[in-house]
């Protein structure tokens, strides 16, 4: 991939994102000392006895002009002309790699908007699991805030103080997140970029690369614009063979003179230490009260709010004869029929349930309550 469509895509996710987004997160330690294995509690162990999330720092908003800033490290050799290029990996793929944490800042300047984040990423490949906390503040200075958590198949994302989950019929989190925006492979041989030799970085012996201005050429990166001053460069650890510090920066002007900057910087630390990823606490998931019960044998388990929905192998009639009875015994009242097939109402003091049963294909149904009151 050429670092053109890179661009493209970092500023579709800073479009996508400006209306939500600056820079809370872990901080990163001074070395890499070798650790126990980390681990993930699987979804049923830890809603046992899970924490809560530890909450990110608040960010503070900032007007201040972006600055270029300057790598820390430390040149120790000079670059060899046949220096092989070799291909980055992807941690999932990697033997090395059994956990790491990213933390990526993102700033975006269009005249007078300012738009900045941060992206926190853990992941542990035994599990595997991840968890990512996004935040920021966007144009208008409004903070926010997500995170998702995955762990094998089960999925939980919070946006404010609202949980959803998702179990079940999931892709395992893999570490390739990791890569998305600063992977060197994509522009690394680009006539303007070149290797500049082994450096030391944060204790750890680099190969550097590193990209004038001119990389961003036919990118787009400033509609109708000059792109004044910018640079990538990236260190990718020898003995991980992952990109452990990566800076991409922009800054010019558009034809009438309106000011552009962005500005990406990835750090990964952590790299094999202990690290574990735990559901959220079972009081904070939304799902179905006691007194309704899931059919067995459900699957790909969603919840949000005051929805529940699920998948099970039975027929519409088998799932609506279930639901009569097991409503019944558990003191709920039917409401009028419906006279449409799988769609029942019950209510039980001040609540109401709402039950929608479809067929998904030859063997299996939907099932959605919709929940209402207390």
């Amino acid at each position: 991939m050429r670092l053109d469509k890179v661009c493209c895509i970092a500023l579709t996710a800073v479009m996508l994102l400006a209306g939500v987004t600056a820079c809370g997160g872990l901080k990163p330690p001074a070395s890499q000392e070798a650790s126990p294995q980390p681990t993930a509690l699987a979804p049923t162990q830890a809603l046992q006895a899970a924490p809560k999330t530890t909450p990110l720092p608040t960010p503070t908003p900032s007007k201040q002009q972006p600055t270029a800033v300057p790598p820390t490290a430390t040149p120790t050799e000079q670059p060899a002309a046949e220096e092989n290029l070799e291909e980055v990996v992807s941690p999932e793929l990697s033997e090395k790699i059994k956990s790491y944490r990213q933390d990526t800042q993102w700033l975006n300047v269009e005249g007078e908007d300012r738009t900045e984040f941060s992206v926190n990423i853990e992941w542990v490949k035994e599990g595997p699991a991840r968890r990512m906390v996004m935040s920021g503040y966007d144009k208008d200075g409004k903070h926010f805030e997500w995170e998702i958590i995955e762990i094998a198949d089960a999925q939980y994302m919070r946006m404010g103080d609202q949980w959803m989950s998702l179990s079940g019929g999931q892709e395992p989190p893999t570490g390739e997140e990791m890569l998305i925006w600063t992977n060197p492979d994509t522009w690394k041989n680009e006539p303007a970029c070149s290797y500049k030799g082994q450096e030391t970085y944060e204790g750890q012996k680099t190969k550097r690369w590193s990209c004038t201005k001119e990389v961003f050429a036919g990118a787009d990166v400033i509609p109708n614009g000059t792109i004044e001053e910018g640079r990538v460069d990236s260190w990718v650890s020898e003995e991980y063979d992952i990109p452990v510090h990566t800076v991409v920066e922009w800054q010019g002007k558009d034809a009438d003179g309106k000011n552009y900057a962005f500005r990406l910087e990835a750090k990964v630390y952590d790299i094999n230490k202990p690290i574990t990823i735990e559901p959220p606490e079972a009081s904070a998931l939304p799902g179905l009260p006691e007194d309704i019960p899931m059919m067995e044998g459900a699957k790909e388990v969603f919840a949000m709010g005051q929805m529940v929905s699920f998948k099970v192998e039975a027929s519409v009639d088998e799932a609506t004869a279930f639901y009569t009875k097991a409503m019944a015994n558990n003191g709920w009242k039917a409401g009028e029929a419906s006279g449409v097939p799988g769609m029942m109402t019950f209510t039980k003091e001040k609540r109401q349930v709402q039950i929608m049963i479809s067929e998904e294909d030859a063997k299996t149904v939907s099932v959605t309550f919709m929940l209402q009151g207390e």
